[in-house]
């Protein structure tokens, strides 16, 4: 499986997280004419750790969300339950193993040809690769 896989599928499992946007979570680019509130994710850069005898196995993911609303106080109510499916998660179960994750930034936009509210939210995804 990958971490990919594995953050979406925390995504739909978080019941405050997807009761708002009713599954409409997106690897990439949001499908054309769709509906709202929605997130898109992609990843945006990664550090491979090494020790003396080579890859650890760990991996420093780094991860843009976007949160896209029609208002404000929708903006700040699903973002807000994106920052709590995420913040300090860890998951030993998942493979590959979520060792860590870690919100880095966040900052509010809007799209003013479609009329959307966006939050970006950069998280740092760390995790374990099977070697």
């Amino acid at each position: 499986m990958s971490v990919e896989k594995v953050i979406l599928d925390r995504m739909k499992a978080f019941i405050e997280l997807n009761s708002l946007i009713n599954g409409r979570i997106y690897n990439g680019v949001a499908p054309d004419k769709c509906a709202y509130p929605l997130v898109m994710f992609q990843g945006i850069g990664e550090t491979r750790s090494q020790t003396m005898g080579g890859e650890s196995g760990l991996i420093r993911a780094r991860y843009q969300f976007d949160v896209y609303t029609r208002d404000q106080v929708e903006r700040i109510t699903v973002s807000t339950a994106l920052k709590k499916a995420f913040r300090n998660w860890s998951d030993e179960t998942t493979i590959p193993k979520i060792e860590a994750c870690y919100i880095e930034s966040a900052s509010d936009g809007f799209e003013k040809n479609e009329e959307l509210y966006r939050k970006r939210i950069d998280i740092e995804v760390n995790y374990l690769e099977s070697l």
